[in-house]
């Protein structure tokens, strides 16, 4: 997908944001395609047959974002689902997601620090804490997120960075979501600006400084 779909412009991912950013996991590794291991799950979960499936995913909102659901699509079809792939605005999108209306989705979200993502994306939803603000799946491991709380906390740099890289060893195992790519955004600038890319995903002014 990284190298044909997305033409080079994106890095197999296996956590929330790449190992060299603060708090991310060394040891994480992207999951290698493995259709034979991926089918006799299924069968040990009883469904043998496959079952029916819809992916839903934004139109309009991210680099060529209707071509990868539709190619995830192509992938559980090969697994043996049926599967509907359904695009719409990203307007409209995020509002049905919110309530909960897709059982399984595409999306993409920037930050630059693991603590960040996680307190965000896979933390149980908890408004009073500020906790799962777009957890939009509402999954939910209480003991992982008893973990992510301390680390959140911690105040030698050095020891947060440590306890984060374990929350998110335990929620990758527990599979509270199944990260693809890294999206590689590329830049260009008049003679005299220097262009310092930001996670975030938005293009804006603090990206941009005077240089040689």
């Amino acid at each position: 997908m990284a190298e044909r779909l997305m033409e080079g412009a994106a890095v197999p991912a296996s956590q929330l944001l790449p190992a060299n950013f603060p708090g991310a996991s060394a040891n994480l590794k992207p999951d290698p395609q493995d259709l034979n291991r991926a089918q006799a799950l299924l069968r040990e979960a009883g469904w043998a047959e496959g079952f029916k499936i819809t992916l839903h995913a934004t139109g309009d909102r991210y680099p060529n974002d209707a071509g990868v659901a539709q190619a995830i699509g192509s992938g559980w079809t090969r697994l043996g689902l049926t599967v509907a792939v359904d695009t719409m605005p990203g307007a409209v999108f995020f509002g049905r997601a919110s309530k909960q209306e897709f059982s399984a989705f595409t999306a993409q979200y920037g930050s630059d620090e693991v603590g960040i993502g996680m307190r965000a994306l896979l933390a149980t939803f908890d408004t009073s804490r500020g906790f799962g603000t777009a957890n939009r799946t509402r999954y939910s491991n209480p003991a992982i997120d008893q973990k992510l709380s301390e680390a959140l906390v911690m105040m030698d740099a050095s020891a947060r960075q440590t306890a984060l890289a374990r929350v998110m060893e335990a929620y990758m195992e527990d599979q509270g979501l199944i990260p693809v790519f890294y999206p590689v955004f590329d830049y260009a600038a008049k003679k005299g600006l220097v262009i310092t890319h930001r996670p975030q995903r938005r293009f804006n002014a603090l990206m941009i400084k005077p240089g040689a």
